[in-house]
């Protein structure tokens, strides 16, 4: 007798549609098994189920048992298929009527308890996507699934709790979420720092302000101690919340590789993330025999702040460009080619040479000039070229004195109510445009709606002969200075926020 049971396959973030088909036949020898290219932990699922079915105290089946996971071409990989796979054999072993068009995504104990399973709510996100009837999962991982609104949720702590709903006898009823009606999960990059905290580096504030209000990439240079991993530990405390679609376009990333915490609901702060700068090539843009994201896709819809940018491998510096660029990595292997979403904004943090003193009023600088052009010269022109902010941060005299006696200029509520309007006035005028900020207007977007006047485009067209800056530099400097009109509550891109866009540019040019 044979038996379908819902479930699903991952190409990446991607999700593809798997039958699992239960055949248990009286021919041939008894025996169990799994064939659809499974992988070791599919493999190994002979074992979770049979023993799970019999802590529920039910006979396994001793005839010959084969599992098909369809389309057969595909290859599979996790341990999610457990559920599908026990409820395919007691369905048929028990005769149990299972409905069509019903999601299985779940991972067995030995003893029958439904186990929390990475992936749950890309499972959830595609059957309410795709029209399927229900979904079944694990208790532990029902309140992720509260970003799929009027999805039915079946949620079970073990395998005989689902038996006995299956066969009628203790019916539960689904979960049901309502947009906005769970408590949501936020990312812990909540701060405990307060641009408040930091004395003097106010130039420096206002360009974090810009970075986080048009998604703008970032540099800063100085030396060791002087606040550059305090500014951007301060930077979550003025990043705005995600709106709805992007905390599902977050949750996806972390749900699929495992690092949400399944107890709460979907992300709605943007991620930070802060690689070591021993992270690998693999490491920050993803990969792997079976493919995961890396680094930047973890930081996607956020911030990845990079310290000590200099002393990165120089091959994960240069697999920058592409997603600094595109928003996107494509990775293109001999077993797979996928596309990894990776739109986020950098923030990078260097010493200005390998001692670290080079330009310090306090300390002399021990490299040679030799040194110092082979430090740098990891800083290359095409990475450089993609940056919109360069600050060189230098040392705050007497800060002790300063911290009790001066008041900041911009504190971390100013600079966040700035970086909310500027934010809301860009979801207003691109919302014909998709889920854009200014950092990503094209070409084609870029005459429409940060056009500049005949003043302010020859003061940049005389910046570009000075700094001798490409075009595309020239473009990005378009774009800070429609964010610091937005900043400002104005439509008008002004000559003075050309100049002061210049500046943030070029000032700080090694």
């Amino acid at each position: 007798m044979l038996k379908k049971i819902k479930s699903l396959a991952f190409y990446g973030l991607d999700i593809l549609p798997v039958d699992v088909e239960v055949n248990i036949s009286n021919a041939g020898i008894p025996g169990f098994e799994i064939v659809g290219l499974p992988n070791k932990s599919i493999e190994e699922s002979k074992h979770r189920v049979k023993s799970a079915i019999q802590q529920c105290g039910f006979k396994f089946p001793n005839k010959k048992i084969t599992v098909n996971l369809a389309p057969a071409d595909i290859n599979k990989e996790g341990s999610f298929y457990d559920l599908a796979i026990a409820v395919g054999i007691l369905s048929v072993s028990e005769n149990i009527e299972i409905q069509e068009n019903e999601l299985y995504y779940g991972e067995l104990s030995l003893d029958g308890t439904i186990r929390h399973t990475r992936g749950t709510f890309n499972a959830a996100l595609f059957a309410l996507e795709n029209g399927y009837n229900a979904v079944y999962i694990s208790e532990t991982d029902h309140k992720v699934c509260s970003g799929c609104p009027n999805l039915p949720v079946y949620c079970f702590k073990h395998l005989s709790d689902l038996l006995d709903h299956l066969k009628g006898i203790h019916i539960k009823v689904p979960r049901i979420y309502q947009e906005g009606t769970e408590k949501l999960y936020a990312e812990n990059n909540v701060a405990t720092l307060l641009f408040d905290d930091i004395v003097g580096h106010e130039k420096a504030k206002k360009m974090a302000a810009v970075l986080a209000a048009g998604g703008h990439h970032m540099l800063m240079i100085g030396s060791p101690g002087i606040g550059k991993t305090l500014l951007a530990s301060a930077l979550p405390s003025i990043l705005p919340n995600l709106s709805f679609e992007e905390s599902l376009e977050v949750t996806k990333v972390y749900s699929y590789t495992g690092l949400i915490n399944y107890s709460d609901g979907i992300m709605t702060l943007p991620p930070v993330r802060t690689p070591h700068h021993s992270t690998t090539y693999v490491g920050m843009i993803g990969g792997g025999s079976v493919p995961r994201p890396g680094e930047i896709t973890l930081a996607h819809l956020g911030v990845l702040f990079m310290d000590e940018f200099c002393e990165f491998p120089r091959q994960v510096i240069e697999v920058l460009r592409q997603p600094l660029e595109l928003g996107y990595i494509s990775l293109a292997r001999a077993r797979y080619n996928i596309e990894f979403p990776a739109k986020f904004t950098l923030l990078a943090a260097s010493n200005p040479c390998k001692c670290g003193y080079q330009g310090d009023t306090a300390r002399a600088c021990t490299c040679t000039d030799r040194d110092i052009h082979n430090y740098l010269s990891k800083l290359s022109g095409p990475i450089m070229d993609r940056l919109d902010l360069l600050v060189r941060m230098t040392k705050i005299p007497d800060i002790l004195l300063n911290k009790k006696s001066s008041t900041p200029e911009y504190t971390s509520g100013y600079l966040r109510s700035l970086v909310a309007q500027a934010r809301e006035i860009q979801r207003f005028r691109y919302k014909n445009c998709g889920p854009i900020i200014n950092r990503d207007l094209n070409l084609t977007l870029l005459p429409k709606y940060a056009a500049i006047r005949h003043p302010e485009a020859l003061l940049l067209n005389k910046a570009c002969d000075v700094y001798k800056l490409s075009p595309r530099s020239c473009h990005k400097i378009i774009r800070v200075a429609r964010t610091l009109a937005d900043m400002e509550g104005v439509e008008d891109i002004s000559e003075r926020h050309i100049m002061e866009s210049i500046q943030y540019k070029c000032e700080g040019e090694l």
